[in-house]
């Protein structure tokens, strides 16, 4: 869950208070303002010496309907970002109220090798127990689940993140081989789906060695590393594009 500082409200401005030099210094200020950096993840210290970094290029800081959230990865590209089924309910049985909510999208991963079909589908349940006039929460769930199917193949990779009360992992299967996934939640290797994210880490099931990460915050970026199989870089790739689109949350 993401906490919000208060931020103070400034003075109006108004025409007798500024000039028309003073207002154009004040735009440049703000124009200037929203050019700032955004800080970036620290690259894994375990995998980043020996991978290829594969760096995002025309990425749009903005998402929804309205804007092309098409980008270049690497070698690669992702177009045609398309979110949507969103749905939410909540049901009422004597003091417990338990809230549904479901989101996903689309994108296509334009590969050297071949073209895939990328899908994630986002899954949250809360449970909701009032006492008296304060509501304790009792069960907090959450399923992310990301797939990339090739256009020219019988192929499909995918990975499964389940969020319950514990620090999130997962598990990626690109054919034969079982990854292992997990968060990091702005240098903690802890959060979860609701959690803010720098950016997750994949690693041999098992063994904690480290193959591949992904940063979410904008722009983002790939480490790859060198010894992951010639042809499961192109779908692991796929797979860390989706962890971008889904974001930082």
């Amino acid at each position: 869950m993401q906490h919000h500082s208060p931020i103070d409200k400034p003075a109006p401005i108004t025409a007798s208070r500024y000039t028309a030099a003073g207002a154009a210094a004040l735009l440049s200020l703000l124009l200037s303002g929203c050019a700032f950096p955004t800080a970036r993840m620290t690259p894994p210290p375990d995998i980043a010496p020996n991978a290829d970094v594969l760096e995002v290029a025309n990425r749009s800081s903005f998402i929804g309907a309205l804007v092309d959230e098409s980008f270049d990865v690497g070698p690669y590209r992702v177009t045609e970002v398309k979110r949507g089924w969103d749905s939410s309910s909540s049901t009422t049985l004597g003091n417990v109220t338990v809230q549904k909510s479901s989101s996903g999208f689309r994108f296509e991963f334009n590969g050297t090798a071949d073209h895939w079909q990328g899908r994630c589908d986002y899954r949250a349940q809360q449970r909701l127990v009032q006492i008296g006039n304060v509501g304790n929460l009792e069960d907090d769930r959450g399923n992310l689940r990301c797939s990339c199917r090739s256009d020219n193949k019988e192929r499909e990779v995918s990975f499964d993140l389940d969020d319950e009360w514990r620090p999130l992992r997962g598990a990626l299967l690109i054919d034969a081989s079982r990854y292992e996934v997990q968060q990091y939640s702005f240098g903690r290797h802890r959060g979860g789906l609701k959690s803010p994210a720098s950016g997750y880490r994949v690693e041999r099931e098992g063994s904690g060695t480290g193959v591949a990460a992904v940063e979410v915050q904008h722009p983002g970026r790939i480490w790859l590393q060198r010894s992951l199989p010639a042809e499961q870089r192109e779908p692991m790739a796929c797979l860390m594009s989706a962890l971008m689109i889904y974001g930082s949350q």
